[in-house]
């Protein structure tokens, strides 16, 4: 009777160490991107220790897989690698102020490229619009082409509107025609047509009564 009672015993106890789960994978957070968005921080590394230290001191049989979990957190990490200055050269880091070009997609500090920290924030704000209105060019080499393409779109604009302008005055002219109203300049024209046609038919009227009168001598 004993004997059962201990083995029942036994098995209704659980070994404590099964019941404790595996170290949970420590994930970094993505690095953004995007026009004036900071970059930023990555996790402590320090917590992420002291959870490894934690779990092998009470879990020894789960080493192995916080192993495989700090691996694939590596993995993840090298998913997403540091961005350098186009300037410097150095990493942009997320406790400083850098900007990405939306031409080149190169990141640059706010300090290489000489942007104030209030211009800085009101890129940052303005980027976070569902449409932004203001647009960052490097000064290295974008910013001359994208105000060249700039200057290149606004004279076609305004040649457009100029021939929108000569379209319409046309249409008004046609307009006017069409309900017999006629401008100073169109009946001047017309007179003037009128006046050498009928010039023109004098000087075919005089031609063929000289010449009939030529027949006749002639015949004579």
């Amino acid at each position: 009777m004993n004997s059962t009672r201990s083995n029942s015993r036994s098995n209704s106890c659980e070994d404590p160490r099964s019941t404790l789960s595996p170290h949970p994978k420590a994930l970094d957070p993505k690095k953004a991107t995007g026009r004036g968005k900071q970059i930023p921080t990555t996790s402590s590394s320090s917590q992420k220790q002291k959870n490894d230290s934690k779990s092998r001191s009470s879990t020894p049989k789960s080493e192995p897989r916080a192993q495989d979990a700090k691996t694939n957190g590596a993995d993840d990490s090298q998913d997403t690698p540091p961005e350098y200055c186009g300037t410097c050269a150095n990493e942009c880091r997320g406790d400083e102020n850098s900007l990405q070009c939306e031409l080149c997609d190169t990141w640059f500090h706010t300090t290489c490229e000489k942007i104030d920290d209030a211009t800085y924030q009101i890129l940052r704000r303005d980027a976070d619009k569902p449409c932004a209105l203001l647009h960052y060019y490097c000064s290295k080499s974008c910013n001359k082409a994208a105000s060249k393409l700039l200057g290149g779109i606004l004279k076609l604009e305004t040649e457009v509107d100029q021939l929108k302008m000569k379209v319409g005055e046309v249409e008004e002219k046609i307009t006017n025609i069409e309900d017999g109203e006629f401008t100073d300049k169109m009946i001047d024209a017309v007179k003037s047509i009128t006046r050498d046609q009928n010039k023109e038919n004098c000087r075919k009227e005089d031609n063929g009564t000289k010449g009939g009168q030529q027949k006749k001598w002639s015949s004579k």
